[in-house]
């Protein structure tokens, strides 16, 4: 099961448009990415109708907000085949399966797009997840780092990006670090993970750089919304530079590697208010989710 770098080319507006059929797999997208749901209804531009309603199936075990769209819902994907065509569009939530469940249900993705033309969008939460997984030079899978921490190989270990904790056990995840020499955490925010660090260097909420995105419009230039004071590659570089010698996870880049199950992965209950790393820090989107949650609850008493 080695990993090859594979471009993935995501389908464009006109492809979402055009589409007369959507079949959703595994979570419910019209909760984790809701505008593109917008798309499942006719649209209009000007008063002239440029698509049409789309049927709608979906596959999976945690229908939500996609309810109002009435989609026939299917048991397994093997019931799906008989609907695929060019005029079919396939979304798939990213974020529940890992490892090498995640590794074959790609591959399976890909045989559907192969052989019968359907669009596949890979809808990762992230943002600019597209653009990252084509552009960033991966050289090792996750487990691997938290194995070469055990074996004593890394001693220490700068991270900066989202909470690590939320994609991990927390029980094992603070005992791996534990055994670091050092650990550096870049952060706009304060977190289970700062508050674990040696050193733990604060970044602006802007972390944008000139640069691209990538999305359903393509590939687009996008500009710093303001000065850099504090700059992730920077602040990595120099400390780098600092170090005696060239760390080992940068003099030995791995060129391919393998997939595997990782028992320590924990899987996320994503809701519209959870849409990126920062809302989890809003106390007005935190307030909006527990007040929804006791609706639901006191709603589900009363039937």
């Amino acid at each position: 099961m080695e990993f090859k770098p594979y471009i993935y080319k995501l389908p464009t507006f006109k492809d979402i448009l055009s589409a007369k059929k959507v079949v959703v797999i595994g979570e419910d997208v019209s909760t984790l990415t809701p505008v593109i749901s917008y798309f499942f209804k006719a649209k209009y531009k000007e008063g002239n109708k440029i698509s049409d309603d789309k049927q709608v199936f979906y596959v999976g075990n945690n229908l939500k907000n996609l309810k109002k769209f009435f989609p026939k819902v299917l048991k397994n994907m093997e019931d799906i085949k008989p609907i695929l065509d060019e005029e079919t569009i396939v979304l798939y939530s990213s974020y529940t399966n890992k490892g090498s469940i995640a590794f074959e249900f790609g591959k399976k993705l890909g045989k559907f797009y192969k052989d019968t033309g359907s669009k596949v969008i890979i809808l990762p939460y992230q943002t600019n997840a597209i653009g990252q997984l084509n552009n960033l030079k991966i050289s090792h899978y996750l487990p691997e780092v938290f194995k070469f921490i055990e074996e004593g190989k890394i001693k220490n270990l700068i991270i900066s990006g989202e909470d690590v904790f939320d994609y991990i056990d927390k029980n094992y995840l603070e005992t791996i670090l534990s055994k670091l020499n050092n650990l550096v955490v870049l952060s706009p925010f304060e977190s289970k993970l700062t508050n674990l660090a040696n050193v733990s260097i604060g970044t602006n909420l802007w972390l944008e750089e000139s640069g691209t995105f990538e999305g359903f419009f393509g590939k687009r230039k996008n500009k710093a919304p303001l000065r850099e004071n504090f700059s992730e590659k920077k602040i990595i570089g120099s400390l780098i530079n600092m170090c005696k010698y060239t760390p080992k996870s940068v003099r030995e880049i791995n060129s391919k590697f393998s997939f595997y199950n990782f028992d320590r992965f924990i899987n996320l209950n994503f809701e519209i208010y959870d849409f990126s790393y920062f809302s989890k820090y809003s106390n007005n989107l935190n307030n909006w989710k527990e007040k929804k949650q006791l609706a639901y609850v006191k709603n589900e008493t009363i039937k």
